[in-house]
């Protein structure tokens, strides 16, 4: 995780070891867990039940604390939901449970009692297996001294048996319940003596389900139309020099790969940024370019919201001044001159070249404080639609993206395309170590690369 601090891009400082580990685990079909227990629990689980088809899961017990620890458990987490039971189910449910039974307080949970008896246990799980709402359920029990846990084991199995979905069952009450465990585990269901594992093992056989079926789409071999010659011409003559990409250079590559970062001018002088501000039009941005400032930001080379002519000229002379300050040593190439642009929801996508895993691709919220948010998501690259899909849906603030608290959907689907294209680049050029385009600006249609960085 150290390595990562001296890493020249937003992408490199937030690919710990740590992250990239979880992307490719994950897109390989590895579940990661924290304990040698957790281990043998999952492994249990998977090899005795079918997978979940879905993530909706429901908690049936009879003693309350077991049960909420169950839960939590599932409520730690995103993977898993409490499944919402049919009116249907909740009817049957109070039909045939004790009238002290807890069933609708809480959705997915049912408290059935102390006083449920063994064909009670059975035929509660044989109506929750039945809602097409529910995809998997976890049992719990601490037996009351009446019941006999053999004989509670033994109907639990059959009704169980009848249905294609997981279940996974608790008994706690040491050996007095173990023939009920060992009645249930012949017939190929298994059981834990403890509510978190069994909780932990079906959370875990639905990260599976969900691992798998966002595996199998097929990434596209090679990008068509990439003028890979212009690519390696500029890389070269950066090589040549021993020089960084400036940002205009990172745009050329990046506009190979059909990033659109919309129209832009260099200038060499401030009466040469006077002229081509007349082609962008004003308000406009101004940046220095160098190639021995990589975050132009921290030189205090980025100027916003130029109104005119005057103002342009005064930014210009701020710029070099600042830039002179920063590194007295620094070549400058010139100043880069954009259109302001709208508001919008500052994302950034970028990329790094991992001695362990080779090409990754990330993407993230927060522009200029994305390793303040470090809302990030990364995979091995190249990666497909769907798993580049899968990415933005894992950030915490994707609500967001999706029209959250009544605001309007933005375009994410413009946001998975980059994502393709940039996984793209940074396999298909090995000089390439790092990428940045950060931030883009997400809209309700389209989006806008505002920078980019290359490093080779």
């Amino acid at each position: 995780e150290l390595g990562s601090g001296a890493a020249a891009s937003h992408t490199g400082s937030l690919a710990g070891a740590d992250a990239l580990y979880d992307a490719a685990f994950e897109q390989a079909g590895i579940l990661r867990v924290d304990t040698i227990e957790e281990l043998l629990d999952t492994a249990k689980a998977i090899s005795m039940q079918p997978l979940p088809k879905g993530n909706r899961i429901a908690v049936l017990t009879e003693a309350g604390g077991p049960g909420i620890i169950s839960v939590d458990e599932i409520g730690l987490g995103d993977t898993a939901v409490l499944a919402k039971f049919s009116p249907k189910t909740i009817d049957r449910l109070k039909e045939i449970l004790p009238p002290m039974a807890i069933i609708d307080h809480t959705d997915g949970y049912v408290d059935m009692s102390a006083a449920a008896d063994e064909e009670q246990h059975a035929e509660a799980l044989r109506i929750v297996l039945e809602d097409e709402g529910v995809d998997g359920v976890i049992h719990l029990s601490v037996p009351p001294t009446f019941l006999i846990p053999k004989e509670m084991g033994k109907l639990s199995a059959e009704a169980i048996k009848e249905y294609d979905k997981p279940v996974v069952v608790c008994y706690l009450a040491g050996d007095w319940v173990q023939k009920g465990r060992e009645a249930l585990e012949r017939e190929g269901i298994p059981t834990f003596d403890m509510p978190d594992r069994a909780a932990k093992a079906m959370i875990n056989m639905v990260k599976r389900r969900i691992m798998l079926d966002s595996m199998g789409d097929e990434v596209a071999k090679e990008s068509p139309k990439i003028d890979k010659n212009n690519i390696k011409s500029i890389i070269q003559g950066a090589k040549e020099k021993e020089i960084n990409l400036t940002e205009v250079e990172a745009r050329k590559i990046l506009s190979e790969y059909g990033i659109d970062f919309g129209r832009y001018q260099l200038a060499n002088s401030v009466e040469d940024a006077v002229e081509k501000a007349k082609d962008i039009g004003y308000p406009l941005v101004m940046k220095i370019m160098s190639p021995d400032i990589i975050h132009k930001s921290d030189a205090g080379g980025v100027i916003v919201n130029i109104k005119d002519e005057g103002e342009l000229r005064e930014a210009y002379n701020k710029v070099m001044e600042n830039a002179v300050e920063y590194s007295e040593d620094a070549r400058i190439n010139g100043v880069l001159l954009t259109p302001m642009l709208p508001d919008g929801r500052e994302m950034i996508i970028g990329a790094i070249r991992d001695q362990q895993f080779g090409p990754c691709v990330m993407v993230g919220f927060g522009g200029i404080f994305v390793e303040v948010l470090k809302d990030v998501s990364f995979k091995v690259a190249p990666v497909s639609q769907k798993e580049a899909m899968d990415m933005v849906k894992k950030l915490q603030l994707f609500p967001v993206l999706d029209g959250a608290r009544g605001q309007a959907k933005l375009d994410v689907d413009a946001v998975v395309d980059t994502i393709v294209r940039v996984s793209r680049l940074i396999v298909e050029n090995e000089d390439i170590v790092e990428i940045d385009i950060n931030p883009i600006r997400v809209y309700e249609k389209g989006i806008a690369a505002l920078d980019a960085r290359v490093i080779i």
